[in-house]
């Protein structure tokens, strides 16, 4: 094999039980802690040399891995989690001196009212505040009674040297405060505070040269070069369930202030209240705006109805979260229907931008999805689905800038299920239809048709050997080009031996398009050596083949092997 992975995973852990008033585990390791002390988790060692034949590389050629996740258990009473992770990948650097964050060092004391978090964490006050990031430092949540109190701080981003000493810690704290319980009704009053700080790998030192101010007109920056920024969010979040929970009413309120490059000139205007320029520095290249959302949920049982409204300000950001697609404003309405043989459900939304007009035109888009499920017969199952998307901006008298777009989804699926015993067990066929058109006169030739079928079934020759084939083929027209197809079969077979003890299964799949092929195989091997000790062999391999002259193909190999222990 041109390409190898080696794989060696160990794992060690104690089961444990649950405590029903505090979801804690309670199991005792006799003997060895006390009566009243438990211990789970696991140990593991991940190895990896990778090459491949025909293309670049997309890993690195060697990758090492050491973790160690143990819990311990007090007395039914706190339960204290670490997360050890070391890896070479963290200490390397990428071709812009970037290190990457892989290396994690974390501890999680938690008990029945609260928890606390140190080292490398992720927590989440709402989805337009703080959300999806991980950071390195410390954090405590607690909600005894109706109190509720959040505090963290840490750093999000840590950079290596850089050439033109552009690189820049990203510094996070924040809390909240409030009453309720989650779950529950509830309200808080929170903040979030971010700021960049030069990298301890600056080379170089901030007082020996004057930064450049990104906002002043003929200056000349870097187009590549980080600007340090900053961010002040300031927000109310809260919840209302009524009548034993069937009522649910949820919303936020957040204010943001961010600066794009903490190097402009600090913008002065009266209008601003001294108070705030004691938190913040509003400089030229600042802007402030607020996200809120409003939410509504009925639910009666058998139906449910949901409403929600949210308007994101194009001037919002917060440096707490991922990813946040900003200048929107969304309705959205929906329904569920659920009986024993059948259920229905169905959403609208509307979105569009331009929420400060400027724009010269507003985009519109809105969804129209629904879906159908049907049980006749025990052993029949009927599912429908179709979703309708529009898309336009009004932009009558300039061609150029029309948007006019629709996709049309629509798809159903037959499943029969023959139940564990007899030679088949399972088949199903899903047909797929999708159409798009665009109205633009200049992009009236660009629409879109295909048509999908999968089909996919289980038998089982012996009760120690399963067999899965499926197989799908897709059509499509994409404008006045001719109708092109992909086509992908694959099978499944499973062999259990030894009880059980033993299990191997091997994977084939082959797809085709026009000129373009690839042949993927993946072998497992299970073996279980004692009731708690398992050894699992993985090998895989990618072929990929263009059909061209000017292109070439390649090759790829892994193979892995784990071993897990359980005490």
């Amino acid at each position: 094999m041109r390409a190898l992975t080696l794989t060696t995973a160990m794992a060690v852990g104690i089961s444990t039980n649950a405590a029903a008033q505090t979801g804690i585990p309670s199991a005792a390791v006799h003997g060895l802690h006390g009566d009243f002390i438990s211990l789970s988790g696991d140990i593991g060692t991940y190895g990896e040399l990778y090459s491949i034949s025909g293309r670049d590389s997309r890993r690195p050629s060697s990758t090492a891995r050491l973790y160690f996740r143990p819990t311990i258990s007090f007395y039914d009473a706190m339960t204290v989690s670490f997360n050890f992770l070391l890896s070479t990948e963290g200490s390397s650097r990428s071709v812009g001196h970037q290190v990457n964050q892989i290396n994690q060092l974390g501890i999680r004391p938690q008990w029945e009212w609260g928890y606390a978090n140190a080292g490398d964490f992720t927590e989440s006050f709402t989805p337009y505040t703080l959300n999806g990031i991980l950071m390195r430092g410390g954090g405590v949540t607690i909600n005894p009674g109706h109190f509720r109190f959040s505090a963290v701080g840490g750093y999000t981003r840590r950079t290596g040297a850089s050439g033109d000493g552009s690189g820049f810690d990203r510094y996070l704290y924040g809390g909240k405060i409030g009453i309720g319980r989650d779950g529950d009704s509830f309200f808080d009053v929170l903040f979030l505070r971010t700021r960049d700080i030069p990298s301890r790998f600056q080379t170089i030192q901030p007082d020996s040269v004057t930064p450049p101010d990104s906002t002043q007109v003929g200056t000349m920056v870097n187009p590549y070069q980080e600007s340090p920024q900053e961010n002040l969010v300031v927000g109310f979040v809260g919840a209302l369930k009524m009548f034993e929970n069937a009522v649910s009413l949820n919303g936020e309120f957040s204010g943001s202030a961010f600066t794009r490059d903490m190097n402009s000139a600090e913008f002065s205007n009266e209008k601003i209240p001294s108070f705030i320029r004691g938190v913040y520095t509003p400089r030229l290249s600042s802007s402030a705006d607020y996200a809120y959302t409003l939410n509504m949920n009925v639910n009666l049982s058998q139906v449910e109805f949901k409403a929600g409204y949210r308007r994101i300000g194009p001037g919002y950001n917060s440096l707490g979260v991922s990813s946040l697609i900003t200048d929107q404003r969304e309705i959205m309405f929906g329904t569920n229907v659920r009986f024993s043989r059948w259920s229905t459900s169905f959403t609208w939304t509307r979105q569009n931008d331009n929420l400060l007009e400027q724009k010269l035109n507003m985009t519109i888009r809105q969804t129209y999805s629904g879906i159908f499920n049907l049980r006749p017969f025990d052993i029949w199952s009927v599912g429908v689905i179709g979703n309708v998307l529009t898309m336009r901006n009004y932009a009558i008298g300039d061609v150029d800038a029309l948007i006019d777009f629709i996709t049309l989804n629509f798809g159903t699926t037959q499943s029969i299920m023959l139940g564990r015993e007899g030679f088949f067990r399972m088949a199903s066929v899903t047909y797929m239809f999708q159409k798009s058109a665009d109205k633009n006169p200049l992009r009236v030739n660009n629409g879109t048709l295909s048509h999908t079928v999968g089909i996919n079934g289980s038998a089982s020759p012996s009760t120690d050997i399963t067999i899965v084939p499926s197989l799908s083929i897709i059509a499509s027209l994409i404008g006045q080009s001719n109708w092109a197809t992909i086509q992908a079969y694959n099978i499944t077979a499973q062999y259990r031996a030894l009880e059980n003890a033993f299990v191997t299964s091997l994977t084939v799949g082959i797809s085709q398009s026009e000129s373009i092929s690839s042949l993927q195989t993946n072998l497992i091997a299970s073996y279980r050596l004692t009731p708690s000790n398992t050894m699992t062999l993985t090998i895989r391999r990618t072929g990929f083949n263009s059909g061209l002259p000017s292109t070439t193909g390649y090759n790829e190999y892994t193979t892995s092997l784990a071993v897990s222990q359980r005490l």
